[in-house]
């Protein structure tokens, strides 16, 4: 879905994807690990999004270096994940890498400019409480009508 992960110069940072038969992902790189090099972290969702279906999706890190840390939301509940964590991770760096929309196995179908905001792809450099994420979801669902 989106990614900052560019894997040439090392430069994996996070990305959202979207895997048939596995549920969608946040997968969180630490590129400093010198004991294991690309130390994960990541949460996955434990069941697929509906296709041709409107759903609204939030992945949430709180910076503890552990997948627990990492929240999912569908529609604006919190739903049940798989948690990975490799316990050589430290924490992301801010890498040069590009923010890409569309990321699938380390290529993208479009790199440039992109809109945030309502009903769009979005980041944002805090972690959104329960709260915040379900107004988001209702806003949004007023907005497109659905």
């Amino acid at each position: 879905i989106m990614a900052k992960f560019t894997t040439v110069g090392d430069l994996r940072e996070w990305r959202v994807q979207l895997q048939a038969g596995k549920g969608a992902i946040l997968q969180l790189s630490d590129e400093n690990d010198a004991v294991t090099p690309n130390a994960i972290i990541s949460n996955r969702r434990n069941a697929d999004e509906t296709v041709n279906v409107w759903t609204h999706l939030v992945f949430t890190y709180n910076g503890s270096a552990d997948a627990t840390g990492i929240n999912f939301y569908s529609n604006g509940v919190l739903v049940t994940g798989t948690d990975a964590d490799d316990v050589n991770f430290v924490s992301m760096r801010d890498t040069t890498a590009v923010v890409e929309l569309g990321d699938g196995n380390n290529t993208s179908f479009f790199v440039g400019s992109m809109a945030g905001g309502p009903c769009c792809p979005f980041f944002v450099q805090a972690e959104l409480t329960a709260a915040q994420v379900l107004n988001m979801y209702r806003l949004e669902r007023l907005s497109l009508g659905v």
